[in-house]
């Protein structure tokens, strides 16, 4: 016999102007799941109340227990934008879920200022601790929709955005979306960092002005703020990139990232990734912060602090890049292995013959395998009608997969 399916209901933004068909399926309910807004609005009705609350587990293990009964779960907008619909499906298959979507809080709150949902780039920090999530779509987008909740509303996001050193965007507050009070600002970041909202709000991200340098792969040394020179140079650096095999989803970690050069060019390949700059010199990280204005790579996160105490505290590691000088310390090399997981990537760039030779050794011992690629790069320059080609130092590209 086939199982009652679970349906859920988008209400829209006003619940009042649900569909008939929607509304008969509610009342017709023998289980009502919903958030406590939703509840509070179909209160008068006799089916049993389940609440959804923290931790979802406890709630689909409730769902769990009775299904085969006419369970209706009650959702806001479109239950499948980043709503309890892909939940219930990924829990419990699309055979046994049945949607019903309604108008979206993006969709209603686009068209209030002209938008199509294609025109914007969804994030939700709604009950999420991800607030990088944001930094790569402010990054890599002109228009950001942000579900928000208590901790991460229209106020904190602007003040954390300034903080970082984003400014070019407007703030547009969708407060109370449907309802009587409805209310929608344009503010600057500046000024929606010293105003109050209503909880129940939604936030489009527009931006103003472009960015100095549009970022790539391989951008030239000079673009970059930098201490007597000293970067990876461009050659060097895209050859590195290649080799930690980056994927648009990595979690990167650029040790002694000096100007920042890799972790900004990294960038532009993981784009929904992570991206952690390592510099325990101020002065220093203080120009990747200049470079990260300068590129807009606002989802570069630079951490002024010895690299030890840094991947000590991470529980794991994806992609690592160690830049030229570091690896004299075989115990931090071997502190990332350990973390590595498995598919990871270490990529170091050594300029001393001796330092290769200690941690070639200290890999054969530990039963490392490992690939050496010597880089020894000519860069032409004119000379009246002529050709000149000046070397640029050697460097070692040692290079673990674990």
């Amino acid at each position: 016999m086939k199982k009652e399916r679970i349906k859920v209901i988008g209400l829209g933004q006003n619940f009042h102007d649900i569909l008939p068909l929607y509304w008969k399926i509610i009342e017709n309910a023998e289980i009502l799941v919903g958030g406590k807004r939703q509840l509070e609005f179909v209160s008068h009705l006799k089916a049993e109340k389940i609440p959804i609350t923290s931790p979802i587990e406890e709630v689909l293990d409730k769902l769990r227990q009775r299904l085969g009964e006419n369970i209706v779960v009650l959702s806001d907008g479109d239950p499948l934008i980043f709503g309890i619909g892909k939940t219930l499906i990924k829990e419990f298959g699309a055979d046994l879920v049945e949607i019903y979507p309604n108008v979206s809080t993006v969709q209603m709150a686009g068209a209030k200022i002209g938008l199509g949902v294609t025109d914007i780039h969804i994030v939700s920090l709604h009950g999420r601790d991800n607030f990088y999530k944001l930094l790569n779509a402010v990054t890599w987008h002109d228009v950001v929709g942000v579900y928000t909740d208590n901790v991460y509303n229209p106020q904190s996001i602007a003040k954390e955005l300034l903080d970082i050193g984003v400014n070019e965007f407007k703030m547009y507050v969708f407060e109370n979306l449907g309802q009587k009070n409805e209310k929608i600002g344009e503010y600057s970041l500046s000024d929606a960092a010293k105003s109050e909202f209503s909880p129940l709000n939604f936030v489009i991200l527009k931006r103003g002005t472009k960015r100095e340098i549009e970022p790539y792969v391989g951008m030239d040394d000079d673009l970059f703020f930098k201490e007597n020179n000293q970067i990876t140079k461009k050659e060097i650096r895209v050859i590195s990139i290649g080799n930690l095999e980056l994927k648009e989803d990595s979690f990167l970690v650029e040790i002694g990232a000096g100007s920042g050069s890799v972790s900004i060019e990294a960038a532009t390949i993981a784009k929904k990734g992570r991206i952690i700059a390592i510099e325990k010199m101020k002065n220093r990280a203080e120009l990747i912060e200049k470079n990260k204005k300068r590129f807009g790579i606002y989802s570069v996160e630079v951490i002024n602090d010895r690299a030890e105490d840094v991947i000590s505290s991470y529980s794991y590691l994806d992609r690592v890049f160690i830049g030229g000088g570091l690896c004299k310390d075989p115990d931090l090399f071997f502190l990332c292995y350990d973390k590595l997981r498995q598919g990871g990537k270490i990529v170091a760039n050594i300029v001393v013959l001796k330092t290769l030779i200690n941690l070639m050794t200290l890999c054969k011992k530990k039963g490392i395998f490992f690939e050496i690629t010597q880089v020894m790069v000519n860069r032409g320059s004119q000379i009246g009608e002529d050709l000149r080609l000046s070397p640029i130092n050697p460097v070692f590209i040692l290079s673990i997969k674990k």
